[in-house]
């Protein structure tokens, strides 16, 4: 049985990258796009299965989940790739002078880089869990440079890729004593479609990331035993990024007993039933 893997985002860029390679190493891929020409496409290419998706709406990932699980059995790897630059500046003037209260920002970036990654790891731990003889089954998620720097020009897009980066290191934590993996990929600069052709054509081209480089540090992440850890992608180095460090011992008490959950985590279940 060939193993399963889930791209989101699969129909160009990265995405596309990581999907050729894997049909190459044997995987049935199932491609997750709102582009079905492109996706359709390299789904025929690589002899795997397309579903139009919009990651926004958890009812049609949930679908593209159940139908994937329905036919194979079992879902080996999860990529949650998706994802759009600002398409609004909320931050100008004249952005800010506009807002009204019946007008709220326009927040499709946030919904789909932050929202539509929710929805994509909840999913996989679903189905991570209906697996049967699947050894530490793998969710990755793209996140950015902008994800651990800030970024003046797109903040809401920044804000997006931090939570991708903090939603994996959280979740790697809580997966791993059910012996699922869960990390994230942290790009420099890739010439996708999400990057302005114009910006670029500015860079130095020494300054940029290709696919292949993206592509390669996926299959280390996938062929290793690696869990709750960001890796960082620039041009053609690639490290591995921990925490920030605590900055006194009584922080680190704090946060390692608040993310217990054999610990502090009964107390939220109480209160959350409480709250019913």
């Amino acid at each position: 049985m060939s193993k399963v893997a889930l791209i989101t985002g699969a129909a160009t860029g990265i995405g596309r990258g990581v999907a050729e390679d894997l049909g190459r190493q044997g995987f049935k891929v199932i491609v997750i796009d709102w582009n079905a020409e492109e996706g359709q496409k390299i789904a025929d290419q690589i002899h795997g299965d397309f579903y139009k998706v919009d990651v926004t709406s958890w009812e049609q990932q949930f679908a593209a989940f159940e139908k994937t699980f329905a036919k194979y059995g079992r879902i080996d790897f999860v990529y949650a790739n998706a994802g759009v630059s600002d398409r609004v500046d909320h931050c100008t003037p004249e952005s800010t002078e506009s807002f009204t209260a019946g007008n709220p920002p326009d927040l499709h970036t946030m919904n789909i880089n932050l929202v539509g990654v929710v929805y994509t790891s909840l999913l996989a731990l679903r189905y991570f869990r209906k697996n049967v003889n699947v050894q530490k089954p793998l969710l990755l998620s793209t996140s950015s440079g902008v994800g651990l720097y800030p970024n003046a020009v797109q903040p809401i897009y920044s804000a997006s890729k931090h939570g991708v980066v903090g939603l994996a290191r959280s979740l790697g934590l809580r997966f791993k004593d059910e012996g699922f993996r869960c990390c994230a990929m942290v790009p420099g600069l890739v010439p996708t479609n999400i990057m302005p052709k114009e910006t670029v054509d500015k860079v130095y081209k020494n300054l940029i990331t290709s696919v292949s480089q993206m592509v390669a540090a996926v299959n280390g992440m996938l062929h290793s035993d690696r869990n709750g850890t960001v890796c960082e992608v620039s041009v053609h180095n690639r490290w591995y990024r921990d925490p920030p460090p605590f900055l006194d011992d009584e922080q680190r008490r704090i946060i390692e007993e608040v993310s217990s959950p054999q610990n502090i985590g009964q107390d939220f279940a109480n209160s959350r039933t409480q709250k019913k």
